[in-house]
């Protein structure tokens, strides 16, 4: 493999955009697959889940590899549900650029917008691809503006779509000034080239002069031939378009229609043009030596593991390799354990099918079989070389279900069953009730919780009984407080001492934007003079973040606070680092007196799609949920509405939506942020918790 022709790309769209469609047409295409599997048939190649297949949508994100142009393109063809977003978080850690497939129906969605979030925080550079345009109502212009008010990045149209009696039947390319047009046979590789038709050459004219000026604004070469009056050649703006795509300063926009074939060529031809090569991304950080590794086949071994998958074979991991190169049976360290291993057997994915390869190297999307405790985020390098690259994070759960198996002889194969799947998505976790020790799954919504439930069953075997699902309430501070704590215990012999005197701070209001900050306790060792001999300060800590977990006025986890450890007091004999952690407990819970602890709920943004005779009911459903629609959008026979509830009144909500809307209303539901839970309510909540 030559790694100047290699691409590592993610699909990247919301939910039922149609990416999964578009990805199955580059493997028909390219020769990978000898025929067109459709998605809503359960044919998809890509979606090869059960569940995938079920539920016509993609769950985890699937890698396949493809050549086209003597190029090769290492897919990922990723999930567009907010439940499965780690799915697209950990891809675009390790891709080095990404198609956003838009709907030209319903244009900018609220997963997408969170996925070019991603993008961006990853700086990876993408093509736009503006698909559906053989729908009624698709409007290609209109999901560009829609691009140019959302996004930093300046979309670039390349291409007009060709719309006739007939519907979406080709594009015009702006670039070399021709159509290309597709037949009515949906047979894919049917395209001629032709002359633009003669009632679109003045519109194309225009578009192209826009399209040089736009790149004038963004590239020094082009503005400098645009302002002496000189037409750039095709190569020049090619080079130009590849800079700045690279650059992230603009965002190559296309048109197709993947279900009916038309617009797939066009699209990989971009690619190769404009995503850039693993040699031209950023170099990562190393954080033992704050060094940049560079991208480079010599060196010394350097690879991020992103996602790891148990299948009947045994557990894969699916690694990116940032430098060097390695082959089986050599010896790696994975720098978070400390611990060398051999490489077992290298995989080259296809969705679930395996290739034998013989060595991976710099820039190589693959599997490696048989790697013990490695999981997400492992950074595995050269043993006479550590590497640390940043690892990749999972967002909190914000909901949880009781769950236990079946059957009671099966309770160490499912808690192994449980761990897998935890370890295979970390936004996945198992927490034990602290007063009841039942054990609770936890995870981004119904749907994420339903999947891994029905997982248990078809990939482990187990039958479990589980709850109704719970909202992952939240504490934390309100106000600065100071608490004193004396433990003091006389038994005979050797007594208990320890006396400690703590400031709570809450943090301030900019720093609690995300769920994650309210699970964040920092502590801070402010103790002059050593009142407190230092072998106890971690006992303090510890004590701290064990009792803050556990809750103060409810068994929820509190945080969202600092504290800072600013007096105290031991004794020579009877001090000990227990004492000191039982007497940070009790400071803790003293907070309770305080009546500075207020209980929070999730409140998630909303998205509703509905008919336009429908709102005033929908609306009124909202409110009743103690929600509330923040903005309205009517366009033709639809409504879009943006609404914001707390996530214990929408269990259930798609059932209510359906019946409200004769089945015709659709809704997306993501985290916002957490708000204080009314104090009519608190009552019951607490109840239900202790």
């Amino acid at each position: 493999m030559n790694i100047n022709k290699l691409h590592n790309l993610g699909i990247i769209a919301h939910v039922d955009a149609g990416k999964t469609t578009f990805t199955e047409r580059l493997l028909f295409v390219t020769g990978k697959r000898h025929y067109t599997g459709e998605v809503h048939n359960g044919e998809s190649m890509m979606d090869h889940r059960q569940q995938e297949k079920d539920r016509g949508i993609t769950i985890e994100s699937t890698a396949t590899s493809i050549f086209w142009n003597d190029a090769q393109l290492n897919i990922i063809d990723t999930p567009g549900h907010i439940d499965f977003n780690i799915e697209v978080n950990r891809s675009l850690r390790v891709l080095d650029g990404a198609v956003v497939v838009f709907d030209a129906v319903a244009g900018v969605e609220p997963q997408t917008e969170v996925n070019w979030i991603l993008a961006d925080k990853y700086r990876v550079p993408r093509i736009g691809l503006i698909n559906k345009m053989d729908r009624i109502g698709a409007n290609f212009s209109k999901v560009v503006q829609q691009m140019e008010s959302t996004f930093a990045q300046k979309p670039l149209p390349l291409q007009m779509p060709i719309i006739d009696e007939d519907g979406f039947t080709g594009i015009i390319d702006l670039l070399n000034m021709h159509s290309a047009q597709w037949s009515h046979l949906n047979q894919i590789d049917d395209f001629v080239i032709t002359e633009i038709p003669e009632q679109y050459k003045v519109e194309a004219e225009l578009a192209r002069e826009q399209l040089v000026e736009r790149l004038a604004a963004e590239d020094e070469a082009i503005l400098e031939s645009w302002a002496e009056g000189k037409i750039p050649a095709n190569s020049e703006l090619v080079a130009a378009i590849r800079r700045q795509t690279i650059a992230g300063k603009i965002v190559p926009i296309f048109a197709a229609s993947a279900y009916k074939n038309i617009g797939i060529q066009p699209a990989l031809d971009a690619i190769t043009q404009y995503l850039p090569m693993p040699i031209e991304r950023p170099e990562s950080v190393d954080n033992l030596t704050q060094k940049l590794v560079t991208n480079e086949l010599d060196g010394a071994f350097a690879a991020l593991v992103f996602k790891v998958v148990n299948d009947p074979h045994g557990s894969l991991a699916y690694t990116r390799v940032y430098r060097g190169q390695l082959q089986r049976a050599d010896k790696l360290l994975n720098t978070r354990t400390t611990k060398v291993q051999k490489v077992g057997p290298i995989y080259e994915m296809h969705a679930n099918i395996r290739t034998e390869k013989p060595a991976m190297v710099c820039g190589d999307i693959v599997a490696i079989a048989g790697l013990k405790d490695v999981q997400t985020g492992d950074t595995l390098c050269a043993e006479d070389m550590p590497v640390a690259f940043e690892t990749i994070t999972a967002p909190e759960p914000v909901m949880e279900m009781a769950i236990e198996p079946g059957e009671r002889k099966n309770q160490t194969k499912f808690s192994l069953a449980l761990q897998a799947l935890c370890r295979e998505d970390p936004s996945l976790q198992i927490k034990t009730d602290s007063r009841t020790g039942q054990t609770c799954l936890a995870g981004m919504g119904e749907l994420h919780l339903e999947i891994a439930i029905d997982r248990l069953k078809t990939d482990f075997g187990i039958t479990t009984r589980v709850g109704a699902p719970q909202v992952a309430h939240r504490e934390t501070l309100i106000k600065a407080t100071e608490v004193h704590a004396l433990h003091r215990k006389q038994t005979g012999g050797l007594g208990q001492f320890a006396e400690v005197k703590l400031q709570f701070i809450p943090f301030a209001k900019e720093e609690l934007d995300s769920s994650n900050a309210y699970e964040e306790v920092i502590f801070e060792n402010k103790i002059i003079g050593g009142v407190i001999p230092q072998e106890f300060i971690p006992a303090v800590e510890a004590g701290i973040r064990q009792s803050a977990n556990e809750g103060i006025v409810s068994l929820y986890p509190c945080g969202g606070f600092k504290v800072e450890l600013i007096d105290g007091s031991y004794h020579q004999n009877d001090s000990s680092p227990m004492a000191f952690s039982l007497a940070a407990k009790q400071a803790v819970k003293k907070l309770k007196e305080t009546a500075c602890i207020q209980l929070l709920e999730p409140i998630m943004k909303i998205d509703i799609n509905i008919p336009s005779e429908h709102i005033g009911s929908v609306i009124g459903d909202i409110n009743r949920r103690r929600g509330q629609v923040i903005e309205q959008n009517n366009e033709s026979q639809r409504a879009v509405l943006k609404a914001q509830a707390p996530l214990a009144e929408m269990f259930g909500y798609i059932g209510c939506l359906r019946a409200l809307t004769a089945g015709r209303g659709q809704f997306t539901m993501s985290f916002s942020h957490y708000e204080t839970v009314p104090s009519m309510l608190i009552t019951n909540i607490i109840g239900d918790k202790t």
